[in-house]
């Protein structure tokens, strides 16, 4: 049986792949894909720059992460509904290697976001709040 094909938000094709993994392990990544990454045209994100700013993303956010075969599956579908990027394998880097990622995509300038997140958790850790609003804080 060949892939099998969905209506995305916009309408066009998607492929129905469904990595994986908790629901909170895949949140985590369309998270990442919306906070971390951003469109700009000469830009060239490798596979492996975006797992390790991932990895360190769920780090900072205290989230699991699917297997990692998944997590490849799971990005990739991501960046496609979100930005409409394909994985590509034809890349040339600065220095001339050749890599497999997207062109178009980068990740957002590193800030203090984990320094700030973690303050917020714990002002609600303190503040005696459920649970449930430190999730809500977490997404």
């Amino acid at each position: 049986m060949g892939p099998v094909f969905f209506e995305g938000p916009d309408n066009k094709p998607r492929l129905n792949v469904k990595p994986a993994g908790t629901q909170s392990d895949i949140s985590t990544l369309r998270l990442f894909a919306e906070q971390e990454l951003e469109l700009e045209d000469t830009a060239i994100l490798t596979i492996n720059d975006c797992l390790a700013r991932l990895g360190e993303f769920a780090k900072c956010l205290g989230r699991t992460l699917p297997a990692p075969s998944d997590i490849k599956t799971g990005i990739q579908t991501i960046i496609r509904e979100l930005h409409d990027k394909g994985l590509r394998n034809d890349l040339i880097l600065e220095d001339g290697r050749s890599a497999r990622g997207w062109k178009g995509i980068r990740l957002k300038t590193s800030s203090q976001r984990c320094t700030d997140r973690e303050n917020e958790l714990t002002k609600v850790r303190e503040s005696g709040l459920s649970e449930e609003s430190e999730m809500m804080l977490s997404t």
